[in-house]
């Protein structure tokens, strides 16, 4: 679904943002919605965008205690169960930053990266640092070489971004 040269879209921040009340950068929104409603209102236009084709969603930082007590960009149930297995997502999922505060609340970089890649995310958004985001990748193929990361999820992932890579005449 590329609109331009080299570009994506993203649909973001999913399962939907519902009604925060405060700067999710800084503190984990809890969407205190029923798993319905978030269904019905606020994953709607997910469902448009994945009939639509679109290439990436970005996962939240808020937490959906209808589906996990852990903030979307770490929950298996949301990223990989909701996304990829309800509503068919097969595109590129991407985390929020990781190094917002409310994600850094979770661990060191290293966590956050083995969280976020076992809930089921393509790329690891670190966008404050470079430093973060390579030792992530570094601790990420120590997990998967030890057997705590999927190596079938990570060849999956890597598949999903090489072909948007290569959509993107990248």
């Amino acid at each position: 679904m590329g609109f331009a040269p080299g570009v994506a879209a993203t649909a973001k921040h999913f399962p939907g943002i519902g009604l925060p009340r405060v700067n999710e950068d800084l503190v984990a929104s809890r969407i205190g919605l029923s798993r319905d409603t978030l269904r019905r209102i606020d994953e709607a236009p997910f469902v448009a965008a994945v009939r639509g084709r679109i290439d990436l969603v970005m996962l939240s930082t808020a937490i959906y205690p209808a589906f996990d007590s852990l903030p979307a960009l770490y929950s298996r149930r949301l990223g990989t169960d909701e996304l990829r297995g309800r509503l068919g997502f097969g595109g590129v999922a991407i985390t929020d930053d990781l190094e917002t505060d409310s994600a850094a609340g979770y661990g060191t970089p290293q966590r956050r990266a083995l969280l976020s890649t076992r809930a089921g995310a393509d790329l690891l958004l670190f966008a404050q640092s470079y430093a973060s985001g390579a030792r992530a990748m570094e601790a990420l193929v120590r997990d998967a070489r030890a057997g705590r990361v999927s190596g079938v999820e990570l060849r999956r992932s890597a598949a999903r971004v090489l072909a948007l890579r290569q959509s993107l005449g990248r």
